[in-house]
């Protein structure tokens, strides 16, 4: 007896996150892609990828504390790129702690609203809006 397998494959087929993130960096400093941002820092592939392991892995997010860079480079970076798309505008947690509201603001503008809701037992429900 023989099956034949099917293999799913990804609506948006294969995505490389590290090049969208770059290049969402990149859009948003000013640059028309990553190699042009690359180009503008003056700094081999490498450095990029460690600055990406620090953002997205080791969840830095001042690039003054990527301490793997030169300190001129983490100045300039610093400077220069904005390492997430989402700031936090603000915070406020309800009288009895149970319930915290965020605003968030994109990079783009945009706004995003979370409420983060702590329950009796252990349970925290997050809704976004």
């Amino acid at each position: 007896m023989s099956t034949n397998a099917v293999v799913a494959k990804p609506a948006a087929g294969t995505r490389d996150a590290r090049a969208i993130w770059w290049n969402g960096r990149a859009r948003e400093g000013g640059f028309s892609d990553a190699a042009a941002l690359q180009a503008a820092l003056s700094v081999p592939a490498f450095r990029l990828a460690q600055i990406y392991r620090a953002v997205t892995k080791e969840l830095c997010t001042d690039a003054r504390h990527i301490t793997v860079l030169p300190l001129a480079l983490r100045e300039t970076v610093s400077s220069t790129l904005r390492l997430s798309s989402v700031a936090l505008a603000h915070e406020v947690t309800s009288a009895d702690g149970q319930t915290t509201k965020f605003l968030f603001e994109l990079a783009g503008g945009h706004r995003v609203e979370a409420v983060l809701m702590r329950h009796h037992g252990g349970r925290t429900t997050a809704c976004i809006s």
